[in-house]
């Protein structure tokens, strides 16, 4: 089969990340971008060596020159771009969150599925090659059986206020943007969550800036997670066994390397080489779905996107009303 062609919505930060990590992937080629401004498009198009720029998503839809879009729009403009995609029959990964709401990611994956048309959220911590080994890890039983996990990721941002992280217009705040990855870990390790409790600092603007979050899960074990925009955390991550633990170290999300531990015992570490920061990795799976005429991923499914999306939302209703 020919390359995946892929098409970019936006030319912001995240994109240019993301394409600047594509080269590392294998199966596709990027084709296309579209921006508001064709002038940042066309830069966008020169700088990364694409055919393709515009200034309207639709145009591009339309111009036959992609199998897939890629949308790294600020949060709110999700749903719009990505509905707008899937109705052309375009094959979508659109960066987490999929949208601000649960109603909203699950009316694109029931579009989706109606469709006939991939749709998957970009968690690309899922195909990181040291989240895989932990899973393989825990499933050997090397630590026992988990009880905790324990998660954080936070950094200080020194933005204006009307800068997507804390414009609550654009879905800004802590845990949408980061808050997602420790709450995403909890659930790959301990399943659903059946009661939470949380803490949460409200910045000048209006959005979320720093939460603790405690889980209880349906299937036993606790977690205990922390997500910030206006301070620094360690950015690593911890799973906890009746017979030893896991940590994965600072930028667990990103991570290239983990160790488990066991009492009385010289830890175990292991190392993973890769190019670039890894969402070349995703890249990759989404090509090979696409490939193998997949709607929807394997390791990261609709059921795995819509369970986070339910649990996000919890929150944001209960500091609403706090």
């Amino acid at each position: 089969m020919s390359a995946i062609r892929w098409g970019i919505l936006s030319t912001g930060n995240m994109a240019r990340q993301f394409a600047e990590d594509f080269q590392y992937s294998r199966g596709g080629v990027l084709s296309a971008v579209c921006s508001r401004r064709q002038n940042d498009a066309e830069g966008f198009a020169r700088e990364f060596g694409l055919e393709h720029a515009y200034s309207s998503l639709e145009d591009m839809l339309r111009g036959g020159q992609l199998d897939l879009l890629y949308i790294a729009s600020p949060h709110s403009h999700h749903f719009d771009a990505a509905m707008t995609a899937l109705k052309a029959g375009v094959p979508v990964l659109c960066e987490k969150p999929m949208t601000t709401t649960l109603q909203a990611t699950e009316a694109l994956y029931e579009a989706a599925d109606k469709a006939g048309v991939f749709l998957m959220e970009a968690l690309w911590t899922r195909f990181n090659p040291a989240i895989i080994e932990m899973l393989e890890w825990i499933r050997e039983g090397r630590i026992g059986e988990v009880k905790t996990v324990h998660a954080n990721f936070g950094f200080a941002v020194n933005v204006e206020p009307d800068h997507r992280l804390l414009n609550p217009a654009l879905g800004g705040g802590a845990l949408l943007d980061v808050g997602i990855y420790p709450l995403f870990l909890a659930q790959l390790v301990l399943g659903e969550v059946a009661s939470m409790d949380s803490r949460v600092e409200i910045g000048e603007t209006g959005v979320d800036v720093h939460e603790d979050i405690w889980l209880e899960h349906a299937g036993g074990g606790t977690s205990s997670l922390t997500a910030s925009i206006d301070r620094f955390l360690p950015n690593n991550a911890i799973i906890s066994g009746t017979r030893g633990y896991i940590e994965i170290p600072g930028h667990w999300f990103a991570a290239k390397s983990l160790r488990y531990c066991l009492e009385g015992k010289e830890p175990e570490w292991a190392s993973f080489d890769f190019a670039g920061a890894g969402w070349h990795l995703e890249a990759t799976h989404v090509n090979e779905c696409l490939s193998e005429g997949r709607t929807h991923s394997p390791l990261y499914t609709p059921q795995d996107s819509i369970r986070l999306a339910r649990t996000m939302n919890l929150l944001l209703d209960q500091w609403k009303t706090e």
